[in-house]
């Protein structure tokens, strides 16, 4: 069967070598063995896409591939795969799809980020109900302001590794029967730094960072949740020789609260009646968190442990719910006109007993 090398590489017959080059990294990249594991059948594509390519960038073999189709007498031994046509399979050309050749400048492997920070904040139920802020103290590595974060004064304390040349990496080339492979580590004289620190900055040691005390200021969102995080960016530690600084990040708890319980974003509260008030009906102002005066109306008759709601009240414009409990707490004086009044009105639990009377006085 002829094999349709276009297709393969999804090119058109009239695409130019760079056209061909640029498909056929793409796909390297997507079917090398190395890089695509879980499709068994990845080996045998890349294999086909060299092959397509190795046809395609040699302009006598593709004027006899366009002539003859592959019935043309071509040389496919592995060793020739991805070299006829001067184009060799490199990791460094998959890295630079994603990230550009940025990835490859002088001793720029050696620059890491930093920690994350990470500590707890108390905050009040009214810190979550309004919002605030907070300012925090706390002890992060920042750069050293000795040596810029380089880790050496002076242009001549480092010199230019002599193993890599200052690229802080090294290449392995490799022949295989996919063709030539270059790998690429991180250089082991100078730790991928490029360069090799002879006196080291004396304040930072060679590191290019300190250990500071910070103190910052913390925005707390309102109605924020107890044990919630907060991520501040790139206030943590720096990193090594000017690396990216991290993050801190601050759990957040919500101090218990003397009269006020949270659920979700809704409050509660006990409010003390007197069991007359709650007889007879009364008028009381309610606490809240806010600033509003709230007069709650307690309708006659109203049984103890009786939920009120009141609207836009809570965290957010959620609810206060108010739970009024009846209180006893009574003179002399009262006591007695207490019994004479028992004596004018009907007891609902005399009357109980009489008809359920088969359920008392048991032996």
């Amino acid at each position: 069967m002829v094999k349709d090398y276009y297709k393969i590489l999804g090119v058109s017959k009239d695409a130019t070598k760079e056209e061909i080059k640029k498909a056929y990294r793409k796909l390297a990249k997507k079917y090398h063995p190395d890089l695509n594991k879980d499709d068994p059948s990845a080996s045998e594509k890349f294999k086909e896409i060299n092959e397509a390519a190795s046809v395609l960038l040699d302009d006598q073999k593709r004027r006899q591939y366009d002539l003859y189709g592959t019935n043309a007498d071509f040389d496919f031994s592995g060793s020739n795969f991805g070299s006829d046509f001067g184009f060799n399979f490199d990791f460094d050309d998959i890295f630079d799809m994603f990230f550009g050749e940025s990835h490859r400048r002088r001793g720029s492997s050696s620059r890491k980020v930093g920690e994350d920070i990470h500590m707890e904040l108390e905050v009040t139920l009214e810190d979550v109900f309004y919002g605030t802020e907070k300012k925090v103290s706390f002890k992060a590595y920042d750069v050293c302001d000795s040596c810029n974060g380089k880790g050496y004064v002076n242009d001549s304390d480092a010199e230019i590794c002599d193993v890599c040349n200052g690229y802080g990496y090294v290449k392995n080339v490799k022949r295989t029967v996919f063709g030539i492979f270059s790998t690429t580590t991180v250089c082991k004289k100078c730790n991928g730094e490029g360069k090799v620190i002879k006196h080291p900055c004396k304040k930072c040691k060679g590191t290019g960072r300190v250990l500071t005390e910070k103190h910052i200021v913390v925005k707390i969102p309102q109605g924020i949740n107890n044990g919630e995080i907060l991520r501040i960016r790139g206030e943590g530690n720096a990193g090594v020789k000017s690396g990216v600084k991290g993050n801190l990040y601050i759990r957040v708890y919500v101090k218990e609260h003397e009269l006020f319980k949270r659920k979700g974003n809704d409050l509660y509260v006990t409010l003390p009646i007197s069991f007359i008030d709650l007889a007879l009906g009364t008028h009381v102002e309610v606490p809240t968190l806010s600033k509003h005066k709230i007069t709650l109306k307690i309708p006659k008759g109203t049984e103890t442990h009786t939920l009120f709601r009141i609207k836009g009240e809570g965290i957010n414009g959620a609810d206060l719910y108010v739970k009024v409990v009846g209180s006893i707490k009574l003179d002399r004086n009262t006591e007695k006109a207490l019994k004479k009044i028992k004596d004018s009105v009907s007891n609902p639990y005399e009357d109980f007993v009489k008809k359920y009377s088969k359920y008392f006085n048991k032996k």
